[in-house]
């Protein structure tokens, strides 16, 4: 019993080995996957930054324009 488990992880270790040593060559090959490009990321920032200006303006407005019109309906 203990034999044929020693046979089984030493194959399974074999095996993991392998296809261990099969996926560092493809990263190897695809150096560049997974990596995002300078521009992009500023893109990025740029678009975020400017949603978030103008969502800020858009409630200032309205917070002003509401305080307007509460002292219009005040009276």
């Amino acid at each position: 019993m203990l034999d044929r488990c020693a046979v089984a992880l030493t194959l399974l270790s074999a095996t993991v080995r392998d296809r261990w040593e099969t996926a560092r060559a493809e990263m190897k090959a695809r150096a560049d996957a997974g990596e995002i490009a300078v521009s992009t990321v500023i893109i990025w920032f740029a678009a975020i930054g400017g949603a978030i200006a103008i969502a800020g303006t858009i409630t200032a407005v309205l917070l002003k324009a509401n305080g307007k019109l509460d002292s219009v309906f005040d009276e």
